[in-house]
């Protein structure tokens, strides 16, 4: 059976790339009716909460990606990893490493003084068992390094093929700290063969951690995994995906009103390309067409407007009633108290019309709550004829229906020999301040004579 897994730090929030990671693991165990895991890698306890990976869980669940077992916690499983870890020294495969932070740091600084990549150099590997004894029996703090023995290290990247890292690129290193915990490399290698999986998908930048992950599973006599390595996520610019160029976590996506279908659907095709071609994939179209054989390898880039456009996709197809509802969720609390529920809810539905995403909303209502709007002294000059034929034709009507509104500025156009964008923009800039907008005779229904008129006389000279 296919296993995947998907193994996040909970040390802030989730990141698109690691989101579009748990989405490559989902699809790829789903479309092989296999499992997938999830596991919480919290060793580094300083940075590590249980609040980020509630908000982790939180945001998974939320993109609709279900995981099989777990969540399992790293730091529920220590005495395992300290197990393996001296094993693998009975068996000659590692090592109790002595040397002192202060000690291992001026050697590097020799080494790169003269040239030479700052390799561990040997010190404690060549302890004789007496040795080994003593600085046991007297409790000094100690390391285990792993022993890295000659030869290149080779294997098949699902995604990039053929990969060869040669040797000396790295030299022992530690696999458990003196704290007892353990190196990110050591722990994966132990969870992954324990839980089963077979199929390892993640980010390109793993790629260096791949030597080593390899060199243990060989030495604990473990299978080893499939590995794909994605290509990176770019800004548009082509530079690495950061908060200067928006929103870079899930979460913040999710705060300003982006629908999770599209999201995972924008993600999923982020490196990948359907053999169908399409860009707009249910969750179960894209698991029957996802292959790992078809993600690029070349970098991604992130385009907002891409996924913008996809977001506005599917928020036309939702249902009028759960639109008012969402659209009420990311609404300003103050724009409650102006209109009563009937004309709020055509005021929502109106100005729903073509937006990105919910939080949008607040802008495109503003048109119904700001009277205090300015125009340009130029711009007043240029339209004094029309501006006061339009207030002194309201002023004369008592009461105005929509159909009324179309009449007035009918007239007007007439009167002004205007038609087209020449009559309509004008009056749509005078009485909301914007250029564009809803249907004007909507909007001038919903506003009513007094406030048009409160609008208007603030523009005549």
């Amino acid at each position: 059976m296919v296993v995947t897994r998907f193994a996040p730090s909970p040390t802030g929030s989730m990141h698109v790339g690691n989101a579009r990671t748990a989405i490559f693991n989902y699809l790829f165990a789903r479309h092989n009716n296999g499992k997938l895991i999830l596991r919480i890698e919290d060793t580094d306890l300083e940075r590590s909460t249980r609040e980020n990976e509630e908000k982790l869980i939180e945001d998974l669940k939320w993109l609709g990606i279900e995981w099989d077992e777990g969540p399992f916690r790293q730091s529920e499983r220590m005495s395992i990893y300290k197990e393996y870890a001296e094993k693998l020294v009975k068996e000659g495969k590692a090592f109790y490493c002595f040397c002192t932070d202060e000690e291992l740091e001026r050697k590097k600084i020799e080494a790169e003084a003269k040239g030479i990549p700052p390799h561990y150099d040997g010190t404690c590997r060549k302890l004789t068992d007496e040795e080994v004894r003593i600085k046991l029996e007297n409790k000094i703090p100690y390391t285990i390094r792993f022993k890295v023995e000659p030869g290149d290290i080779e294997f098949d990247d699902l995604i990039k093929g053929n990969i060869v890292m040669k040797e000396g690129m790295f030299g022992d290193f530690v696999i458990l700290r003196s704290n007892g915990m353990p190196v990110y490399n050591f722990a994966v290698v132990v969870d992954d063969a324990l839980m089963g999986v077979t199929h390892v998908i993640r980010a390109e930048e793993h790629l260096s951690n791949t030597a080593r992950q390899i060199l243990i599973y060989r030495a604990l006599g473990f299978n080893t995994p499939y590995f794909s390595h994605t290509p990176l996520i770019l800004a548009n610019d082509g530079s690495k995906l950061s908060k200067r160029h928006g929103a870079t976590s899930v979460a913040e996506y999710r705060q300003k009103g982006y629908l999770p279908e599209a999201l995972f659907n924008y993600l999923a095709l982020l490196g990948f390309t359907p053999e169908s071609g399409k860009e707009k994939l249910s969750k179960d179209e894209i698991i029957k067409e996802f292959d790992i054989k078809r993600i690029s390898k070349s970098p991604s880039k992130f385009d907002i407007n891409k996924l913008n456009w996809l977001n506005s996709e599917y928020i036309k197809e939702i249902d009028r009633d759960v639109l008012l509802k969402k659209l009420k969720l990311f609404l300003d609390k103050s724009y409650f108290c102006n209109y009563d529920k009937n004309t709020l809810d055509r005021i929502l539905i109106l100005s729903s019309g073509g937006i990105q995403y919910f939080e949008q909303i607040n802008d495109n209502v503003k048109i119904f709550f700001d009277d205090s709007f300015n125009l340009s002294d130029e711009y007043l000059k240029n339209n004094q004829s029309l501006i006061k034929l339009f207030y002194n034709k309201v002023s004369s009507i008592n009461n105005i229906n929509k159909d009324m509104w179309k009449e007035i500025v009918k007239e007007i156009g007439k009167e002004l020999s205007l038609k087209g964008k020449e009559l309509f923009m004008p009056v749509r800039v005078i009485t909301t301040g914007q250029e564009h907008g809803p249907d004007i005779y909507e909007v001038l229904d919903i506003l009513g004579k007094d406030r048009v008129l409160k609008r208007i006389e603030r523009f005549i000279r």
